[in-house]
């Protein structure tokens, strides 16, 4: 036998006899398709063992042996894992998820460089190893959905320790706002407790801490596990207290102030009919530091919803609007103060979802009474740009 033939033969061996078939434990066949299903042709599909590159169909065909039977791939910045599942059968399909750009903000307190992992039932997880520096960064197209683990690195010495991660809104520097997802260390735990000014509440009383509302016996306290920049406040008796913010890094307990009078918004003179109406500020150099936040007010009569007190400087209004859109809407500077400015029929009928928006902004603090209420014009609050996302 020659020795072009002695090779032939062992490329049929390699390539033919000893090709998968089917999937199983030591194996895995199957098809590895974009989102929208069009086959991903050549790819280079792994293992430990053993190396397949996917034909014009997206098939391939890879072995394996415990206790690695997976097969991986990278793909788009990304490193996409299969892991055998016991009732797999015949060739499986291999769909990568949708994926799009998002903001990566980060809250550790000092660089590093994340991993965060996604994983599906059917066995797929995809790993993406991004730097981790202070503030927003647009990363690379990435899953949608919250990673269901995520590490930081220090250094290339350093192993990587378990981290936090989870949604993240913020404005845009173009306006409206982008989502994401917030790396930090972890939560810790934060009292709070109400703090009545005058007369206390003759009814139950909840605590509101970065949106999430706790039912609380008497004053308080609770307890909730939070981190970074909280914006917490009392509702007591269908009122809101004033809002309060803290930066929580450790163990902590604050206490929150309520009173049982406040401004009120009086929207009959205008003949606004909502079924919610929401107060926010971003968390932007105007709005002040943290994470910004978003106030449903609660109804007293048809027509008049009760105010938190508020502190000076611009505080927008939605009107049966979607949260995000209230807290981030970018509005022209120029608004005269002392003044809620609500958006009029015609502006709203120029929208094509319909929303209704305001804002106030108080040029000393508000504490009682009822602000006046006008129409808006294009001078005053219309918006230089609705939200968008990158």
């Amino acid at each position: 036998m020659t020795p072009r033939s002695t090779r032939a033969l062992l490329l049929l061996a390699t390539h033919g006899c000893w090709a998968p078939t089917s999937t199983g434990a030591t194996s895995m066949t199957g098809f590895v398709r974009s989102a929208e299903g069009t086959p991903i042709a050549g790819l280079s599909v792994q293992s430990p063992e053993a190396r397949a590159v996917t034909g014009d169909d997206g098939r391939f065909a890879v072995s394996y042996k415990e206790p690695t039977q997976f097969v991986f791939f990278d793909r788009d910045g990304l490193r996409w894992r299969r892991t055998w599942q016991p009732a797999d059968r015949g060739d499986i399909a291999i769909q990568l998820p949708e994926q799009s750009a998002r903001i990566l903000h980060c809250s550790m307190p000092l660089p590093c460089e994340a991993t965060l992992t996604w994983t599906w039932p059917d066995g797929l997880a995809a790993s993406a190893t991004v730097p981790c520096e202070p503030g927003d960064r647009l990363v690379r197209d990435l899953p949608s959905g919250v990673p269901a683990a995520a590490t930081c690195r220090d250094d290339a010495a350093s192993p990587d320790r378990p981290v936090a991660v989870r949604p993240w809104v913020g404005p845009h520097i173009a306006g409206g706002f982008v989502e994401g997802l917030q790396v930090y260390p972890g939560t810790v735990a934060l009292q709070v407790q109400i703090e009545p000014s005058g007369r206390g509440p003759t009814g139950p009383c909840a605590i509101v801490v970065n949106g999430t509302s706790h039912d609380v016996t008497g004053l308080g306290p609770i307890e909730v596990p939070v981190w970074g920049w909280v914006e917490t406040w009392a509702v007591c008796d269908g009122r809101p207290g004033p809002v309060r913010r803290a930066r929580v890094q450790s163990d902590a307990a604050l206490t929150v102030d309520w009173r049982p009078d406040g401004p009120i918004l009086d929207l009959r003179p205008l003949g606004v009919d909502a079924e919610r109406v929401t107060l926010g500020r971003p968390a932007t150099p105007e709005g002040g530091p943290g994470n910004g936040w978003l106030m449903t007010l609660p109804k007293l009569e048809p027509g008049r919803w009760a105010l938190p007190p508020l502190s000076t400087g611009r505080h927008h209004l939605g009107f049966d609007a979607p949260d995000e859109e209230v807290v981030f809407r970018s509005y022209r500077p120029e608004v005269p103060s002392d003044v809620v400015w609500i958006e009029d029929d015609a502006t709203v009928a120029r929208r094509p979802d319909g929303d209704r928006y305001g804002l106030v902004e108080p040029t000393a603090p508000l504490l009682t009474g009822s602000p006046r209420v006008a129409w808006s014009t294009d001078a005053h609050t219309s918006a230089e740009s609705t939200s968008s996302t990158p």
